[in-house]
């Protein structure tokens, strides 16, 4: 059985992090499940380049360390312009997981349910993701 590649979005793991966030608790279960999936050889995790750029090197080669890097180049941030989404960064997202092959992705967004992706969802019920401006998935809140 091949491992299903999984990315973390901006959003994710900023909830893993900020202790104050809606879903704190909730994106650090699923992050813990994630992680015992992958030392099990179930799941393989990855985020973008520029998720993981917010971050310091400490925090990457801890907490972070299973997490492969899915590099962004200048040609993907050129094709995003073309992709219908809510924001720059869920455009991003969402050509990465199409362009890579992703078969799901962990989020703390309402913002890629209705896409043909399996959605692990930390999302508060209530939040409307696609109008909030204090989500900032490029970078540690």
């Amino acid at each position: 059985m091949r491992a299903r590649p999984v990315l973390l979005d901006g959003s994710f793991i900023a909830a893993v992090f900020d202790d104050d966030h809606p879903s704190h608790d909730a994106a650090r279960s699923l992050y813990a499940s994630l992680i015992d999936n992958y030392q099990t050889g179930t799941d393989r995790l990855f985020a973008l380049s520029t998720v993981l750029a917010g971050y310091p090197r400490d925090v990457r080669r801890g907490a972070l360390a299973p997490i492969q890097t899915t590099w962004v180049a200048r040609q993907h941030r050129t094709a995003v312009k073309a992709v219908p989404a809510p924001t720059p960064d869920v455009a991003l997202t969402l050509l990465m997981v199409r362009r890579e092959g992703f078969k799901a992705i962990a989020t703390a967004l309402h913002d890629f349910d209705r896409f043909d992706i399996d959605v692990l969802s930390v999302a508060a019920d209530n939040v409307d993701s696609a109008h909030d401006d204090s989500v900032d998935q490029s970078r540690p809140a």
